[in-house]
Formats: structure tokens, sequence, C-alpha cells
């Protein structure tokens, strides 16, 4: 269930990624009164939903069971303390 969450963050951040590179596009032309304010609006107002998927997407990844948790330790423990 988690991965299917994740997997839907993922898109709709790659969408908003999409929306924010065609609104710099615009951004990058020329002035125009009116539209150019509107864009800069849009952009402030995209790149906050992104940063909100990327916060989501890593509270998922956090709440997600960990399936294998293992303890790497080199190989077999020998000997004892030695003081």
């Amino acid at each position: 269930m988690a991965e299917e969450h994740l997997k839907a963050l993922d898109e709709a951040l790659e969408q908003m990624r999409d929306h924010r590179r065609k609104l710099a596009a615009n951004l990058a032309g020329a002035y125009a009164r009116g539209t150019t304010e509107g864009w800069r609006e849009q952009f402030v107002q995209i790149q906050e939903v992104i940063e909100s998927i990327q916060r989501a997407i890593a509270d998922e990844k956090d709440a997600a069971p960990k399936k294998y948790q293992t303890l790497d330790v080199g190989g077999p423990i020998t000997g004892g303390f030695r003081g």
C-alpha cells in the first residue's frame, strides 16, 4: 500500500516539475504586464506544492514498514574481549 502512495506521489512530483519548467520558460521570455505577474505567482505556488510533495514522500518512506532490517557485522564474531 505504501508503495502505491509513493508511486502516486512520484508521478505528481514529476507533473509539478514539468509545470514549473514550463512556467520558468515563460518567465525567461519578454515581460508582459499582467501575464508575467500571474506566471510568477503560479511558479511560487508550484514550488510550494513540489516541496510539500517531497515532504510527503519522505514521510511515506519513514512510515513504511521495514521489511528487511539486518545488522551487517562483516562476518562471524570470533574471539573474546581483551582488555
